[in-house]
């Protein structure tokens, strides 16, 4: 899969690059969504939460992209959901964490 990518903070939107990444394989309650459309801020670059997660370990290199749209493709197991569903996730008003998965 194609992918931007970010992987020097003081960069900013430079240094973005689009580059091939592993396909992911769904872990446990997870889903993995074929991404059609996402949205992206440049203040996104400047979140902690692009950096590092929640136990303060190295996220780099990053995607960013805070809102998403796509098809679900693959299940992990203890998932209800089901391949070919649309799906897509929404920023909270006041936080940079994001919303569990919605149906669309």
């Amino acid at each position: 899969m194609k992918a931007i990518v970010v992987t020097d903070q003081a960069a900013g939107t430079a240094g973005m690059t689009l580059v091939e990444r592993p396909e992911p394989q769904a872990a446990i309650n997870d889903v993995v969504v074929q991404i059609h459309a996402s949205g992206f801020v440049p203040t996104e670059l400047a979140w902690t939460s692009t950096w590092t997660d929640r136990r303060d370990r190295d996220r780099t290199p990053s995607i960013p992209g805070h809102e998403l749209a796509g098809v679900v493709t693959a299940l992990g197991y203890g998932t209800t959901w089901t391949v070919g569903r649309t799906a897509g996730v929404r920023p909270r008003r006041l936080a940079s964490r994001r919303q569990p998965w919605r149906s669309m």
